[in-house]
């Protein structure tokens, strides 16, 4: 039933919201489903989205599960500080599996069996046995970590063309706010037209 008191843009745009919620949700799902999120897969409903960027510089799943006051986001990302390629990292992979053992304990739940191999499918970033998290955990000190950053005196800085693309083009300058001169894209000024009598 239509409230008579309701615009109908006002109708349409709450149908087209819902509408796109759901296409939203029914995508991320079948990422974690069937495609290339299947590493996080949990026995509840998960959604989630795997990126890899460039030259496997950045990998990482982002995703949520549970319901109501449950329900948990969260993201892994994997990469280097220093912006170097990692051969062989995606989302898909390391990124997947740490989010879900992550969400496994943040959600109390147990993960299920990964699915057997096709055959066809290239595993990326296989690891051994469950529990990331927890191997992880135990290489760190279980949560007690100490860094410590010490660089040789001798270690040569990276070569510039490491860098990121856009670091390595200077911006152009900007004009000086007190700069009496007309900028390029302004047209000449003229002088105001005189009053006729």
């Amino acid at each position: 039933m239509i409230d008579a008191g309701v615009s109908p843009e006002r109708l349409l745009g709450e149908y087209f919201r819902k509408l796109s919620l759901e296409d939203m949700q029914t995508m991320l799902k079948a990422v974690v489903d069937s495609g290339t999120g299947r590493g996080a897969a949990l026995p509840i409903p998960t959604y989630g989205k795997t990126g890899t960027t460039q030259d496997n510089r950045d990998a990482l799943f982002i995703g949520y599960a549970g319901e109501g006051e449950d329900e948990v986001v969260a993201g892994v990302w994997l990469g280097n500080d220093d912006n170097s390629p990692n051969p062989g990292l995606s989302g898909s992979g390391i990124p997947a599996r740490v989010w879900r053992d992550f969400m496994t304990h943040a959600l109390d739940i147990q993960a299920p069996p990964p699915p057997p191999p096709d055959g066809n499918e290239v595993i990326d970033n296989a690891a051994e046995g469950e529990g990331i998290i927890d191997r992880i955990g135990a290489l760190l000190g279980n949560g007690t970590v100490e860094v410590k950053v010490d660089t040789a005196p001798d270690t040569p800085p990276p070569p510039a063309e490491k860098g990121r693309r856009e670091d390595l083009i200077p911006p152009p300058p900007r004009p000086v706010a007190d700069d009496r001169r007309p900028l390029a894209a302004d047209p000449p000024r003229r002088p105001a037209p005189r009053p006729t009598p």
